[in-house]
């Protein structure tokens, strides 16, 4: 697992690191949570060697300058990059200003809005009624700590499975998150058009990981994604949230190892 006193790389990129095996460099959601919300993926850090970089809260495109130097302090000409939720602005952002450093792609649970793709009302309420017939789901998304928030049950719908070590992971979430956001997001936003362009010119493998049970992206939004990259495919994981490797360890490394296999 990741520990507070791992860091490597330089002074203003620094990294951590998890696991053995070639590198994967893992773009953190949140976005720019603090990148031990991770864990080890599921158990992918038995294969891969997660290098995670530690974000500043600063505008995303602002932060390709950090994803390029921890890739040059691998001493790596290109990278496999894994990102998750938010984090994948930031993988566009860097595959658009450095497309020829960039090997293989996956995306897991991305965020799709920045990339043009349009809200999935529909789906998405399609969702949350089925989830509310799942047995104890209003009682868990009552506990103490989400009284408090501002939006519980879109708290309690980005996971899947429910348990004492979810809700401790679930309470770190939130915290700040207004004023990361606010950082990530700030203007000029990256350029959905610039986006888009550099998917669709990608030769490489792309694998969009999402969560059947995810509303955010919906399984249509997360198609939509992947249909902008010439080699993209979505693999769909069954009664997985917005975290899949904390409902679907197996199924995840699976699907990750083999977006990344050659």
């Amino acid at each position: 697992m990741l520990t507070p006193d791992d860091l490597r790389g330089v002074e203003d990129a620094p990294y951590r690191v998890v696991g053995d095996g070639d590198p994967l460099v893992v773009l953190p959601g949140g976005p720019v949570r603090d990148g031990h919300y991770l864990g080890d993926l599921g158990g992918l850090a038995a294969s891969r060697q997660l290098v995670v970089p530690v974000l500043p809260r600063t505008r995303v495109e602002d932060l390709v300058p950090v994803v390029e130097a921890v890739r040059n302090d691998l001493g790596l000409s290109r990278i496999d990059v894994l990102a998750h939720s938010a984090g994948a602005v930031l993988a566009l952002a860097y595959l658009a200003a450095h497309p020829d450093r960039v090997a293989r792609l996956v995306l897991m649970s991305p965020a799709v809005r920045a990339m043009g793709i349009a809200d999935d009302v529909d789906g998405a309420a399609r969702i949350v009624r089925a989830r509310r017939a799942e047995p104890g789901f209003e009682e868990s998304r009552k506990v103490r700590w989400l009284e408090g928030a501002t939006y519980p049950e879109e708290l309690r719908l980005t996971f899947g499975r429910w348990d004492d070590q979810v809700a401790a992971l679930a309470g770190t979430g939130s915290v700040d998150q207004g004023e990361r956001l606010a950082a990530y997001y700030a203007a000029p936003r990256p350029d959905p058009g610039r986006l888009r362009a550099a998917a669709t010119a990608f030769p490489g493998d792309v694998t969009v990981i999402t969560g059947r049970l995810d509303v955010g992206p919906t399984p249509r939004q997360a198609d939509e994604l992947a249909t902008l990259f010439p080699r993209g495919r979505v693999v769909e994981i069954e009664g997985a949230a917005h975290y899949p490797w904390l409902d679907a360890p197996e199924e995840v490394c699976r699907a990750v190892l083999s977006g990344l296999t050659p």
